[in-house]
């Protein structure tokens, strides 16, 4: 019933006989997304009868005002999809005749909006690692048991991510854009560097260690600026942080090289990370292991040969049951 009446008030849109009322419920109508398709058919075929007008007679200031339109439809910032261009440049002058009304809905129904908002989010399964490139060209290496975000405004309105768990960053340079990391409590903000994040739920702690470049990382209302060859370790717990210097700086992307290493680590946070690397699950029955601290580095070793190297320098026995380890 509405498109019968949408039909006849358009129309007399045409032949400017809507009364105020009319007017009223012509563009309201106009815009409803109900009629679009429907809109679009009385548009063209106002366009086909329409066709002449090329060769109609034009006043200077009537030109004036179908190159101001056709201006409008032209401009790059609008976008304009123009499959039938004809048909545009007659709505143009209809436009001029009539109003911009139907111009504008022309527009409107051709026009995509906005891009939808949306998040790319990357995972990666315990016993998987990935190698990500950015849209800007600045390289991530995503530890096993970690999760990675980006919006799709990233490298066009800023350069910002989230990270949950493990990550080696190598940034591409974009001053205009510094490189934004968030992980739980901590926000490190780069111009251009490498670094490593460790930010895994289940931790108490919270890492940053700057391989190359500089880093400012952010915390309640505290900043610390590191150097090459400091960390930043933040206690999730006590709210509180510490910048040290790093031991060994390659300890921070060994398992990038699929070595897995530990470093002066207690042995409950040995088995978290191991846990994580060969995707299983470890029980620990051995109360008094979990605070000895382990030093190592394992290349390409299954977990049976890293905990036999382990055992002896503790004693401690452990059975292997499918992918659940038990410890004593």
């Amino acid at each position: 019933m509405n498109e019968t009446l949408l039909q006849t008030l358009f129309k007399k849109y045409r032949s400017q006989t809507l009364s105020e009322e009319e007017r009223e419920l012509f563009f309201s109508l106009l815009g409803n997304p109900e009629y679009k398709e429907r809109v679009e058919e009385l548009i063209r075929e106002l366009w086909k009868d329409t066709e002449h007008f090329e060769n109609a007679p034009l006043t200077s200031a009537g030109k004036k005002r179908i190159a101001s339109v056709m201006a409008r439809i032209e401009s790059p910032e609008r976008r304009v999809k123009r499959r039938f261009p004809a048909f545009w440049a007659a709505a143009a002058s209809i436009a001029l005749g009539f109003g911009l009304a139907i111009l504008y809905y022309a527009q409107q129904v051709k026009t995509p909006g906005p891009e939808a908002p949306h998040v790319t989010e990357i995972k990666t399964n315990y016993g998987e690692k990935k190698k990500i490139t950015l849209p800007d060209g600045s390289l991530i290496y995503l530890n096993a048991g970690s999760v990675l975000r980006y919006a799709n405004t990233y490298n066009k309105q800023n350069r910002e991510i989230e990270l949950i768990g493990e990550a080696f960053f190598e940034v591409a340079p974009d001053k205009a854009r510094p490189f934004v990391v968030r992980s739980q409590e901590l926000r490190t903000h780069v111009l251009g560097t490498s670094f490593n994040v460790r930010a895994f739920g289940d931790d108490d702690h919270l890492f940053v260690a700057l391989i190359t470049g500089s880093v400012r990382v952010d915390h309640d209302s505290s900043s610390s600026v590191l150097k090459p060859g400091e960390k930043i370790n933040y206690n999730k717990l006590t709210k509180e942080s510490s910048v040290l210097p790093i031991n060994d700086k390659d300890y921070w992307g060994l398992w990038r090289k699929e070595v897995l290493a530990f470093n002066g680590q207690r042995f409950a946070e040995v088995a978290s990370l191991m846990e994580k690397w060969y995707g299983v699950k470890i029980h620990v029955n051995n109360r008094s292991l979990l605070n000895r601290r382990f030093t190592g580095e394992f290349k390409d070793l299954p977990i049976n040969k890293v905990l036999d190297m382990l055992s002896k320098s503790s004693s401690f026995s452990y059975r292997i049951e499918k992918n659940q380890v038990y410890i004593k």
